[in-house]
């Protein structure tokens, strides 16, 4: 019985810490397809100041921060990307907003490492 017990408990462990990444992936995988972090991204990577800052942007990190809020065609997104840079990396904080039938719009942005 206690044999059984140690199986059931290392089946469980095992699902959760095979779990846990896999939903993590799963989450950032949809977060990066999502019209607000394209919008993010694509104002970063046109940001003369970022692009002085960083040397020119080489790659976005793996894993940002983020909060998508979105209803009635009314959204909020906040999200802090690293910028991996040719001369140096950068912490961005970019606030986004959208309103009914339109583009999500960059309202603020912070660049932190400058």
């Amino acid at each position: 019985m206690r044999k059984k017990a140690i199986l059931i408990t290392s089946i469980a462990v095992g699902i959760v810490l095979l779990g846990l990444p896999l939903l993590f992936f799963g989450l950032s995988s949809v977060m990066k397809g999502s019209d607000a972090y394209k919008a993010a991204t694509h104002y970063i990577s046109q940001n003369e100041m970022i692009l002085a800052h960083s040397g020119g942007i080489e790659e976005f990190g793996s894993f940002p921060t983020f909060e998508i809020t979105t209803e009635n065609g009314y959204g909020t997104a906040d999200f802090d990307i690293s910028v991996k840079g040719k001369k140096r990396d950068l912490d961005v904080s970019v606030h986004l907003e959208k309103v009914p039938d339109s583009e999500w719009k960059v309202t603020e942005m912070e660049i932190e490492n400058q």
